[in-house]
């Protein structure tokens, strides 16, 4: 592998990590918008 794959590995590591975990931030609103519980909207 070179360089260049590495550093499109870890990006793309980065950027799913970071969609998965924007979900979570913003749980809250997603539950008031749609009118249900928190625990109906994290599952």
């Amino acid at each position: 592998m070179n360089r260049m794959s590495i550093y499109a590995l870890a990006l793309g590591v980065f950027l799913t990590a970071t969609s998965e975990l924007v979900v979570s931030g913003i749980l809250n609103v997603i539950a008031d918008n749609l009118n249900i519980s928190l625990a109906l909207a994290g599952n």
